[in-house]
């Protein structure tokens, strides 16, 4: 299982006892401030995922999303699911638009699992009117 968090605008993972970063920072990152080493060779141009060690107590904060899939896999799949391809940044427009959801209502995990499971040539249909608005 896969519990699925902000970091600086990027997406944080955790799974199976370790943590990863999808996407870019889209701010100055303080990674010490959320219980990690700051990354040295992270380019999310080149990499989809990079996992962060950990230096102090990590945590998912609240609202967060959660997934039975988990692992490098389960990154790959959430970078191809909500990472923008042309300048690696994480989709917070799509991230709003679940927590905006009125069958998610006042939840504060939510199991996006239908996410992983709908075909990459449908999601990407909805990518690009999402993404287009």
């Amino acid at each position: 299982m896969a519990k699925v968090g902000l970091i600086h605008g990027a997406f944080l993972v955790e799974s199976e006892g370790h943590f990863y970063q999808v996407g870019d920072v889209k701010e100055p990152a303080n990674y010490e401030k959320f219980g990690f080493v700051t990354p040295e060779s992270f380019d999310p141009m080149q990499q989809n995922f990079v996992e962060l060690e950990i230096c102090g107590e990590p945590k998912i904060s609240e609202p967060c999303l959660s997934f039975k899939d988990d692992g490098e896999d389960f990154c790959n799949k959430l970078h191809q699911r909500l990472v923008i391809k042309r300048n690696a940044s994480t989709s917070v427009r799509m991230w709003y638009l679940f927590f905006d959801a009125e069958e998610y209502a006042g939840q504060k995990v939510i199991d996006l699992q239908w996410l992983m499971e709908i075909p990459e040539e449908i999601w990407e249909i909805i990518q690009d009117e999402v993404w287009t608005c």
